[in-house]
């Protein structure tokens, strides 16, 4: 399953980590890739309890995961 769009309206309801394209806070006016987890209907960073704050521009996933 995919799930991308880039006009914001839409949000993925499926919890699960997700490759997602963020603003590169390094370099100001690009962006990069990143591992996030959707959970609740919250972005958080994989590992942490912290909530992702930035803009999301497009994501893949949920990625299928092995323990």
């Amino acid at each position: 399953m995919i799930d991308h769009d880039y006009s914001g309206e839409f949000e993925p309801t499926t919890n699960g980590v997700y490759a997602c394209r963020v603003d590169n806070l390094d370099m100001p006016g690009f962006q990069k890739d990143e591992f996030l987890m959707l959970h609740s209907g919250h972005w958080t960073y994989l590992g942490s309890d912290q909530r992702f704050r930035g803009e999301l521009y497009g994501w893949v996933g949920p990625i299928p995961r092995t323990r």
